[in-house]
């Protein structure tokens, strides 16, 4: 991906933001997966103007995942348990 996580960013919030990219976005996913909690990021968000540019950047990627997510859903449906 054409992403850059950053330096300035503390390597927690890196692997978070990491994470989150490897989750669609789905947060709760991404806090199991950093060992962090979800409120860290939204944390993070509102105090780190950092953390919340580097938020910004990957955000079009995780947006087209779940677009591109979606479309497959469409035309290939879901299997039910």
């Amino acid at each position: 991906m054409g992403y850059k996580v950053h330096d300035g960013l503390r390597a927690s919030q890196r692997r978070f933001l990491l994470c989150l990219v490897a989750s669609a976005g789905n947060l709760t996913q991404a806090g199991r997966m950093a060992k962090l909690t979800r409120w860290a990021h939204h944390k993070w968000l509102r105090e780190d103007p950092d953390y919340a540019a580097r938020y910004d950047e990957i955000r079009p990627a995780i947006t087209q995942m779940l677009e591109d997510e979606a479309i497959r859903r469409a035309h290939d449906g879901i299997r039910k348990p």
